[in-house]
């Protein structure tokens, strides 16, 4: 049933993106109107950790269970400037940046979510974090649900949105309505 509600909360949302967006509803101009994101605030501690070749950045904001924050695909970690203090409150917030993304350092290897997965697993075993709640946005998202099929057993809790429902552009990925549980 859960999963029933997410692709239908998909399917709508979808369908009130593309009854909206025309041009007869200013929607090509629309974006100059935003206003600019909020900055992350100061963290209370944040680094690099040395893993798999590369120096990932990440800070850290709050105490209490660890909520760990993916960005999306060209994305940093200041993306999530107006979720931080929210999350922050309850929770210890590590905020991580991609390889080759924001401050995280990159080297040879080809991207990949299985890759950038081991990246977040590996700060996790440097800061000592067992399991932690994923929020991942796009890639960032599609990262998570890496975690959650090849390693659930570090993974609280998933909230991903804007990934891949069927990836079948990107070699060798299962899609996502195949590994998709209700009892998740």
């Amino acid at each position: 049933m859960k999963y029933i509600t997410v692709c239908l909360t998909a399917l709508a949302i979808g369908i009130l993106s593309i009854a909206g967006s025309g041009p007869e509803a200013g929607a090509t101009e629309l974006w100059k109107t935003l206003p600019a994101p909020l900055p992350a605030p100061e963290a209370e501690t944040s680094g690099y950790a040395k893993v798999n070749g590369v120096e990932i950045y990440y800070t850290i904001h709050g105490t209490g269970e660890p909520l760990i924050l993916l960005h999306g695909g060209l994305g940093t970690t200041e993306d999530w400037g107006g979720q931080i203090a929210a999350f922050s409150s309850k929770y210890k917030v590590i905020n991580i940046a991609s390889r080759g993304h924001g401050r995280s350092t990159r080297d040879d290897q080809a991207y990949s979510y299985h890759l950038m997965a081991s990246d977040v697993l590996a700060v996790m075993d440097v800061l000592s974090i067992k399991k932690a709640i994923i929020v991942g946005s796009s890639d960032g998202g599609n990262i998570g649900i890496d975690i959650a099929i090849n390693n659930p057993d570090r993974l609280v809790k998933l909230f991903a949105f804007g990934a891949n429902f069927n990836p079948s552009a990107v070699k060798n990925a299962e899609p996502v309505w195949r590994v998709c549980r209700a009892d998740i």
